[in-house]
């Protein structure tokens, strides 16, 4: 018999644990941009696997995917007699904000409904 969702992989954790994986996730996505400090979910929800906010994570991550991937090829176009000059990295640098103590923050707390406008 199989698991699924985040049970499948963090089985042994305690339910504070894995919401505490869960805010990890978030405030690390956050703390590289993939993901806006505004973003809104419901951790409790997330952690169990309710296929509504699964929906609405993956849902904002391939929205900055696409922006992401649109931003690159328009600067691609625009630069490509010196696309081949310079290092490209997928990743952004961490949040200036959380360099200076040397950590990053796992404190967001936040709650949503999802009937809000998701602008692309």
């Amino acid at each position: 018999t199989g698991s699924s969702g985040i049970n499948a992989e963090y089985g042994d954790l305690t339910d504070q644990q894995k919401k505490t994986r869960v805010e990890w996730i978030i405030a690390e996505l956050q703390d590289y941009e993939i993901l806006p400090y505004n973003y809104v979910y419901d951790r409790d929800r997330l952690v169990i696997g309710d296929p509504e906010e699964i929906s609405w994570f993956l849902w904002n991550l391939v929205q900055y995917d696409v922006r992401e991937t649109w931003d690159i090829t328009r600067q691609m176009i625009e630069n490509e007699s010196q696309m081949l000059n310079h290092s490209y990295s997928w990743l952004t640098p961490p949040n200036k904000a959380d360099e200076g103590n040397g950590k990053t923050s796992y404190h967001h707390t936040h709650t949503h409904t999802h009937s809000q406008t998701k602008d692309f």
